[in-house]
């Protein structure tokens, strides 16, 4: 009986040829799957997209907040009869429209810290996905991909969040703020929560004389279409404290003269106090140096400070 003989490099082939086909098949489903988290990783929430998300959370945080009423049959942005604002002052109940106020700045203040949440949690769970993805053991990656696609699906709801909360959002109403005697005779409307974009200044056109400043400053693109003329009031305080002083303006530009020479000031601007402001935490300032002697404008330095700026003048 004639018997066929194996060679023990033949066998030792078919047992390699054996175990690699498995690996090559999941070695090609890993490389499937990691291929979404990048496309993810590239572009939904791109190393881009987290800078742009981080640069407007901390404009954001820079804004001032105010009540808006809005008629309820409008969206946000759609134009509107102007008096509106003003009409619906005869008609709201002081106190309750008082405690709405402080029901506006606490949402303020509670969506502030989750945006800064948010951001900090994108970013530690894009780093958590990158290691994931960058992992070398095929086997091990497969073996975490439920938790990857749970990882996956809790940023994307991270990212929606994040976004819904930099748009105006509705008030929740707990108080009538409208005497039910008075209820039939205005539209039905509903109360926003805006945010206005910071006032900061322009630091290259912004300089100091020998005895005089002048001041320029601007604001990012309103939301408003209905947008009115703005009202600004800028701050100045020297660093001695002999001089202080506060100015009201409807322009993005003031001159501010008999300053004393070579000395310090500290200048600040925001938007006019309005009766809707509900919360504000920050003001740009700036530090100027007037001249000691007639000479070329001069910018000494800047800083943006969160504190109050003074609100009278010393004679």
């Amino acid at each position: 009986m004639h018997r066929t003989k194996t060679s023990k490099q033949s066998l030792q082939t078919c047992v390699t040829y054996g175990e690699e086909e498995p690996n090559h098949k999941a070695w090609k489903i890993a490389k499937k799957r990691k291929h979404i988290l990048w496309k993810f990783l590239n572009k939904e929430l791109s190393a881009d997209v987290l800078k742009k998300y981080k640069i407007e959370v901390e404009l954001i945080k820079k804004c001032s907040y105010y009540i808006e009423f809005l008629p309820r049959n409008l969206a946000f942005g759609e134009q509107y009869y102007p008096m509106l604002q003003t009409t619906m002052f005869q008609y709201i109940d002081p106190h309750n429209f008082e405690r709405m106020k402080k029901v506006g700045a606490s949402q303020a203040k509670i969506e502030l810290i989750l945006l800064d949440n948010y951001l900090e949690e994108l970013q530690k769970g894009r780093e958590t996905l990158v290691g994931m993805v960058q992992s070398f053991d095929t086997m091990s990656f497969l073996s975490k991909w439920e938790v990857a696609g749970q990882h996956l699906s809790q940023l994307n709801d991270l990212m929606y969040k994040l976004s819904s909360m930099l748009v105006p959002n509705q008030l929740h109403i707990k108080h009538r703020f409208v005497p039910e005697i008075l209820a039939n005779k205005i539209p039905f409307i509903r109360l926003m929560l805006i945010a206005k974009s910071p006032v900061l200044f322009d630091r290259k056109e912004s300089v100091a004389y020998k005895d005089k400043v002048q001041l320029k400053w601007y604001s990012h693109k309103q939301q408003h279409q209905h947008q009115q003329q703005e009202k600004y009031e800028v701050f100045f305080k020297s660093h001695d404290a002999t001089q202080e002083g506060t100015f009201s303006v409807t322009t993005n530009s003031i001159e501010i003269c008999s300053l004393v020479q070579n000395s310090l000031y500290d200048f600040s601007v925001r938007y006019a106090v309005s009766y809707t402001l509900v919360y504000e935490a920050w003001h740009d300032t700036i530090t100027l140096h007037t001249k000691a002697t007639n000479g070329e404008a001069q910018l000494s330095g800047f800083s943006n400070q969160h504190v109050q700026p003074p609100t009278h003048q010393t004679k």
